[in-house]
């Protein structure tokens, strides 16, 4: 029986390899490994109540190697990257990572370890001040501004106490009187938001009061006449109608104004007695409340008959 095992030793070996190689071919065909990359996020385990990881805690590159049908099945919530802090207090320290995965899914990473420094968190009670970041509408200026409530709890590590300035909320005044809660933040001495702070509310209302600046006056219209009359023509009388015009603007404009005249009336086109309709002249920043125009009676004679 050895002999005809034997018989033909090279040719049966070599059957068999090939038929191995075969079937691996085959099998790696049907189901192929697959390399992927991905980033996971450091998860932190074991910190003591009170302390909090003040330094960043960057992405992990991972390169995961599996057969196509088991990276297929596996979910990638299930690979982890982690670090453990337990027992350890304020301070700095190299950590190594922890990465695990589902069976059968390969994984590799080059950074090692992550510097993780940590810092007691502390408490202060602190008032909130309003920022305003724009001016009142026109015509407005601020009556009253109330935060409700008017001091918060922040929550900070106790290295940035030194840099700490405090709370403060940003109020638009464009948008006019009312209420609107508004999300409280914490910033440095200078004035820059400061990381790592929680805040308790985290959120205040803040009520806006306005009060007018516009005044309201009551003008009379002068007719803005310019030119001259034709030479055989003799201006006798203007009337205007109406003959006043009630207007609205702020105090520093309609202070200044005794007066609104009309647009240019050229007389060097007037024949004879007529009756025009004429706008009135547009000044900035000042509202007509009851009319924009004016009627002009304009009554002539001939050689001053």
């Amino acid at each position: 029986m050895w002999e005809r095992i034997r018989h033909n030793w090279g040719y049966k070996m070599f059957a068999f390899l090939t038929a191995a190689i075969l079937w691996m071919y085959v099998r790696t065909q049907q189901n192929p490994l697959v390399t992927q990359e991905i980033k996971k996020e450091i998860e932190v385990k074991g910190l003591a109540p009170g302390l909090l990881v003040t330094s960043p805690l960057p992405p992990i590159n991972l390169i995961i190697k599996a057969p196509k049908k088991r990276l297929e099945q596996i979910d990638p919530q299930s690979i982890k990257v982690e670090i453990s802090l337990a027992g350890k207090g304020e301070g700095s320290y190299d950590v190594p990572l922890i990465v695990s995965a589902p069976k059968g899914v390969k994984v590799s990473y080059k950074v090692r370890n992550v510097n993780v420094i940590l810092d007691r968190m502390v408490s202060q009670q602190v008032p909130v001040q309003a920022v305003p970041t724009s001016l009142p509408p026109e015509g407005f200026s601020l009556s009253g501004l109330y935060l409700n409530p008017t001091d918060v709890i922040i929550y900070y590590p106790l290295s940035q106490k030194e840099t700490l300035l405090g709370a403060q909320v940003l109020v638009d005044l464009s948008r006019g009187e009312g209420e609107v809660v508004l999300p409280v933040l914490v910033v440095d001495k200078e004035n820059k938001p400061v990381a790592n702070v929680r805040v308790t509310p985290p959120f205040v209302k803040a009520t806006i009061s306005l009060k007018t600046t516009k005044l309201t006056k009551v003008l009379p219209i002068v007719p803005n006449l310019v030119g001259s009359l034709p030479n055989n023509l003799v201006l006798e009388k203007v009337e205007v109608s109406p003959p006043i015009v009630s207007v609205t603007g702020p105090s520093s404009v309609l202070g200044e104004l005794s007066s609104i005249k009309t647009e240019k009336i050229d007389l060097s086109r007037i024949e004879s007695s007529c009756s025009l309709e004429v706008p009135l002249e547009k000044l900035e920043r000042v509202s007509f409340l009851d009319t924009n125009k004016a009627i002009v009676r304009i009554i002539v004679s001939v050689g001053g008959q």
